[in-house]
């Protein structure tokens, strides 16, 4: 199947090695607000919807945006853009984004096809794509293992619906389907790998009235074998449990917005399901505590795009130890309705929270603070 990026001249790959819009402010040290580096992607472009880390040393931001789609990888010392990938096919390119050793993996929903994107030291080339079954509706979740692509497909209107596609990531050969784990619970946008095994979020079980719960559960599967080898529901009624999850190392952190009668909270896992810890949010209860979450190495960054501090809505990010659940750093937002902390991604060097713009609610900017 050959890349529609490559098939029409007019959507064909471009890449910019130009600065970002830059913008700095002393908090914590220099900060780094940066948009998109094409100038007609300003507008309802979404930028930072997904961000992966490439490397430890580059972040990569996805955006499927109204006019154009498009993904670029940034310097996160200075908010440059290292290169730049779009598209004007509207085919949803950059709505999820996923790094493998030099690669960065990038879905097109319109297509239904999965580009891989193969990065050199300053271009980034289409190198491959994965042609997606017919049955997948909503590729919500994309994660590499190993030498596999996972692909999460949360398509579908009742509990039990949505399966997981294992690929080959050398060829594109489909290897595997694996259903839906909690067939009486429907997959959530989420998706992740711990070592050798995938972590699927899942959400709402079905009452008997035909209402459906903000109960929560997460499943850690093999993706050889598609065998479970754990299932960890909510931790409390109502709480959300796996609206976000994240994982490096022995460490899985799985976000609970709605616990602690709505204050949130972020629970941490080891690899087989045994909770560690429980960070509570000591933030107001509106404050969408647990909504995003990213973990490197001894350190989990959560975001709570709700919280109101001067003029509401600006949202905030807070980094906490995984060792012992202090907080590390606090990150408020500045712009009322900024939503600050919608999306998070941990660095070596570097916080990346992504937000709202003040222009309009769907153009996307990314904040970058040094650690």
């Amino acid at each position: 199947m050959r890349s529609p990026l490559a098939r029409r001249p007019h959507a064909r790959a471009r890449l910019a090695a130009s600065t970002a819009l830059l913008t700095l402010a002393a908090v914590a040290g220099a900060t780094i607000v940066t948009g998109p580096a094409q100038p007609y992607c300003d507008i309802e472009n979404g930028y930072g919807a997904s961000m992966a880390v490439l490397g430890g040393r580059r972040l990569v931001v996805g955006s499927a945006g109204e006019f154009c789609d498009f993904v670029e990888a940034l310097d996160p010392g200075t908010g440059e853009t290292v290169w730049s990938l779009y598209d004007l096919d509207d085919t949803d390119f950059g709505s999820r984004v996923a790094t493998i050793g030099r690669d960065v993996l990038v879905t097109r929903l319109g297509a239904s096809a999965l580009e891989v994107v193969r990065v050199e030291p300053a271009t980034a080339v289409v190198r491959a794509t994965y042609e997606v079954p017919r049955s997948v509706t909503s590729i919500a979740g994309l994660v590499a293992v190993n030498q596999r692509v996972a692909l999460l497909n949360a398509g579908g209107s009742a509990p039990g619906d949505g399966a997981i596609y294992v690929f080959d990531s050398r060829n594109g050969a489909l290897l595997r389907t694996v259903p839906n784990p909690e067939p009486q619970r429907f997959l959530r946008r989420a998706l992740v790998r711990v070592g050798r095994r995938l972590v699927i979020s899942h959400w709402g079980l079905g009452n008997p009235d035909g209402s459906v719960s903000l109960d929560g559960s997460v499943s850690i599967v093999d993706p050889e074998t598609g065998t479970v080898d754990a299932v960890v529901g909510s931790r409390e009624a109502g709480d959300s449990f796996g609206s976000a999850i994240a994982a490096d190392g022995p460490v899985i952190a799985v976000g609970a917005p709605g616990a602690s009668g709505g204050r949130g909270a972020v629970h941490l896992f080891d690899r087989s399901g045994r909770l560690r810890r429980t960070i509570v949010s000591d933030g107001p209860s509106t404050g969408c505590f647990g909504d995003a979450v990213a973990v490197r190495r001894d350190a989990v960054l959560v975001g709570a795009p709700c919280t109101s501090l001067a003029d509401g809505g600006e949202g905030a990010a807070y980094l906490y130890s995984t060792r012992t659940g202090a907080l590390i750093g606090s990150y408020p937002g500045r712009e009322g309705g900024g939503r600050l902390g919608l999306n998070v991604a941990l660095l070596r060097t570097a916080v990346a929270l992504a937000g709202r713009g003040p222009d309009t609610a769907d153009n996307g900017v990314v904040r970058l603070v040094p650690r």
